[in-house]
């Protein structure tokens, strides 16, 4: 086996194959930088993205961290509320898959909350209400604030 011989040869024997390598390292380092210097403009066109795509994502002005986030909808209270009862039932199928966890959680909350009468969606979409109003008026604040 190769590596079996390689392994045997002095550091005397392995001298001219590494200082080959280093060579040859350095030719490709330096053709690597060439060809990157001269297709830069190619590199958002290689990867799948077009030139509009790739504007909007450096146009795209970032977040504050300080500004006030949204609330959660009614929806996502219930499925966070629901969530311990909707993972017991995924733990006691031994068919799901663990990859698949995620995916059946959400369908288990969407069939329970599509599944929920008016009356019984409405506590949930009370408190998103009252928590929009607080976010309203957070945002007001954080507006004047900047103002």
């Amino acid at each position: 086996m190769a590596s079996a011989k390689w392994n045997e040869l002095s550091e005397e024997e392995k001298a001219p194959y590494n200082e080959e390598y280093k060579a040859a390292r350095e030719v490709y380092k330096k053709e690597v930088a060439a060809y990157k210097a001269a297709h830069k403009d190619d590199d958002a066109q290689s990867a799948g993205v077009s030139e509009e795509e790739d504007k909007k994502k450096k146009d795209k002005k970032k977040k504050d961290p300080n500004a006030p986030k949204q609330p959660a909808s009614g929806y996502l209270r219930f499925s966070t509320a629901m969530r311990p009862k909707i993972d017991k039932e995924i733990s006691n199928n031994p068919d799901i898959p663990s990859k698949d966890v995620a995916k059946e959680r959400i369908k288990l909350a969407s069939a329970k909350w599509n599944e929920l009468s008016e009356e019984e969606k409405a506590p949930y979409n009370e408190e998103y209400k009252a928590a929009r109003e607080v976010y309203k008026k957070e945002v007001a604040a954080y507006k004047a604030s900047l103002a």
